[in-house]
């Protein structure tokens, strides 16, 4: 699709919309100042007296209003909680250890010739060509 024009017709909807909508209201709102009518609502005083006292956010008051909600009565112990004393995180149990450690040889350092003339006249067992293949899937 080809939106090149879309930007100056989205432009002209905007003005549209503003001339249709906001411009007729700015005008009532003159003529009604003009004319002495109030048109901001009275607002009502809050009555701090009649209100009831809050409680303060915390995690006591919402374990009891849970368990208000439940229906399950508070059960007084004798022994006196101290809400702020320390308690010990369980840690996580570790997790297994899936790879394995190898102990690689590295190769020898030696001249381009002499490692020529070795890998013309050696050819590798089954189990060497199985291992390099291992290790290069493993690398991924």
């Amino acid at each position: 699709m080809n939106f090149d024009g879309f930007g100056g017709l989205a432009l002209a909807v905007v003005a549209g919309l503003w001339l249709m909508v906001f411009v007729p209201s700015w005008f009532k709102r003159a003529q009604d100042r003009e004319r002495g009518i109030d048109v901001n609502r009275p607002t009502r005083k809050k009555n701090k007296s009649a209100k009831t006292p809050a409680r303060r956010p915390s995690v006591d008051n919402f374990v009891a209003l849970a368990r208000e909600y439940a229906g399950v009565a508070e059960e007084v112990t004798s022994e006196a909680v101290d809400p702020r004393a320390w308690q010990r995180n369980a840690l996580p149990a570790p997790r297994s250890f899936e790879g394995t450690l190898e102990v690689v040889s590295l190769a020898e350092v030696t001249s381009l010739e002499s490692a020529r003339e070795n890998q013309v006249s050696r050819k590798l067992e089954q189990h060497e060509l199985d291992e390099i293949l291992r290790r290069r899937r493993a690398n991924g």
